[in-house]
C-alpha cells in the first residue's frame, strides 16, 4: 500500500490484517539492501 503522508495507510493496514489474519506485509524497505543495483545509486 502507498500514499501520501496521513492518509490513512497505517489504519488502513491494520484494519486490513485483522480482516484478513494471514496476510503477509512485505516492505520494499528491507529488500533495498539486498537489491544487486542497492549501492549504486
Amino acid at each position: 500500500m502507498g500514499g501520501q503522508l496521513a492518509t490513512g495507510k497505517s489504519s488502513s493496514l491494520k484494519r486490513i490484517t485483522q480482516d484478513h489474519p494471514g496476510i503477509v506485509q512485505i516492505s520494499p524497505d528491507e529488500f533495498r539492501p539486498v537489491h544487486p543495483k542497492y549501492l549504486r545509486s
